[in-house]
C-alpha cells in the first residue's frame, strides 16, 4: 500500500518539484545478506549510482557519471541507454529494501524512479539491479509489479513439490523478462537480436472488420501474420527509429514449465505497449528456453489483441490465447 501511495503521489508532482528532492541517495539493506562486507559494499554501489543519476538529472547531463562505481561495461550501457531515451531520477533520499540471491550473485529490486517525458507528464518505475557475488553491478533494468513478482514466486513455493532448482529457473526466467521488457524502453535491438532464436516464429494478431451475409453477421475478426525474426526486428527497427519513446508494462505474468523439455519455459504477460506515436493492449506469449543457461532463447513470440471489439467491450477468450501447448518445439 505505502508503495502505491508514494507512485500516487510522484505522479501528479511536476518536474520542478521533484527536483527539489534531487540529491543524494542512501541505500539501506535490512536483509538477505549474511555478510557485512558485502552488504556495505553493496549499499555503497547503489548509493552512488542513484545520487549520480539525480546529480545528472539536475544538472541536464548528457551522461551519467560512473567514477565511483563498481560497474561492468554492459550495466552501465544498460543505464545510459534508457538516460539517452528519457532522463529519470530517484525522488527519495533512503531507499529501505532487502537483497535476493540469485544462482550467480544477488539483486536489488523495487528502486522507485520517477520517468520525464519530454512534454507529457511524469511516470513512475520501479528499477532492478543485478550484482555478481563480488557486489559489482552487472545489469540494470526496469522491474515487473512487486506484488506480481510475488505471486509468480509464490505460486511455485506453496506447490510442495517444488525443486529448489526450478526457483531459482522462475528467478533467472523473471530476470530475464525484466531484461526484454526494459529492451524495447532503451531500444535496444541488439539485446534482441541475441535473445531470439535465428529461427524464431513471430506471430501477430490484428482485429479485422467481417462483413455480413445472410448466414454470418457483421463483426470483427483477428487474423493472425507471420514474420521472421530478421521481418519482425526490421519493422521493430523502423518503430525505434519513429518514437520518441517507448513505454511497455508487463502484467498478468504466468510462468508454465514444458511437460516433458526440461528448461523449456511458456511465458505469458499482458502487455500495455504506449508510446508518443502508439498504443495497444495485448497478450504476449513466449517460449523460453534456457537449456543453455548462459544463452537463453525465445523461440516463439506470439501477440493477440487483449479486444476483439474494445467499443462493446468484447475480449479476447481466455482459451484461446497462445500457450506451449499451442507449438512444437
Amino acid at each position: 500500500m505505502t508503495k502505491i501511495i508514494t507512485a500516487a503521489i510522484l505522479l501528479i508532482m511536476s518536474a520542478s518539484s521533484i527536483n527539489t528532492f534531487a540529491g543524494n541517495v542512501k541505500l539501506t539493506v535490512n536483509e538477505g545478506v549474511k555478510s557485512s562486507k558485502l552488504r556495505q559494499t553493496i549499499e555503497q554501489q547503489v548509493s552512488n549510482l542513484l545520487s549520480n543519476i539525480n546529480e545528472a538529472q539536475t544538472s541536464n547531463l548528457s551522461r551519467v557519471d560512473f567514477s565511483r562505481i563498481n560497474i561492468i561495461d554492459d550495466a552501465k550501457d544498460d543505464v545510459q541507454r534508457i538516460w539517452n531515451t528519457e532522463h529519470f531520477m530517484c525522488p527519495q533520499s533512503e531507499v529501505v529494501e532487502r537483497v535476493l540471491t540469485l544462482r550467480n550473485g544477488y539483486q536489488v529490486r523495487n528502486i522507485p524512479l520517477v520517468i520525464f517525458h519530454d512534454g507529457e507528464e511524469n511516470t513512475y518505475q520501479e528499477a532492478v539491479i543485478n550484482f555478481d557475488k563480488k557486489g559489482v553491478i552487472i545489469g540494470f533494468s526496469f522491474t515487473i509489479d512487486a506484488e506480481l513478482f510475488s505471486k509468480v514466486m509464490q505460486e511455485r513455493m506453496q506447490n510442495p513439490n517444488h525443486e529448489v532448482t526450478d526457483i531459482n529457473n522462475r528467478m533467472q526466467i523473471i530476470n530475464f523478462v525484466e531484461q526484454f521488457r526494459t529492451a524495447y524502453d532503451k531500444k535496444d535491438i541488439n539485446f534482441l537480436q541475441e535473445i531470439f532464436s535465428d529461427d524464431a516464429l513471430i506471430i501477430t494478431g490484428r482485429v479485422v472488420q467481417r462483413k455480413g451475409n445472410e448466414v454470418i453477421p457483421s463483426g470483427t475478426d483477428i487474423q493472425y501474420f507471420k514474420q521472421t525474426k530478421k521481418e519482425y526486428l526490421g519493422r521493430l527497427q523502423q518503430t525505434f527509429n519513429n518514437a520518441k519513446y517507448i513505454k511497455v508494462k508487463f502484467d498478468d505474468l504466468k510462468i508454465v514449465q514444458h511437460p516433458t523439455k526440461r528448461g523449456v519455459y511458456g511465458v505469458t504477460v499482458l502487455q500495455q505497449w504506449n508510446s508518443n506515436r502508439y498504443s495497444d493492449e495485448g497478450y504476449v506469449f513466449m517460449m523460453w528456453d534456457f537449456r543453455n543457461p548462459k544463452k537463453p532463447q525465445i523461440h516463439v513470440r506470439t501477440w493477440q489483441p487483449k479486444y476483439i471489439d474494445k467499443k462493446l467491450g468484447k475480449k479476447l477468450n481466455p482459451n484461446d490465447v497462445f500457450t506451449l501447448g499451442s507449438f512444437d518445439l
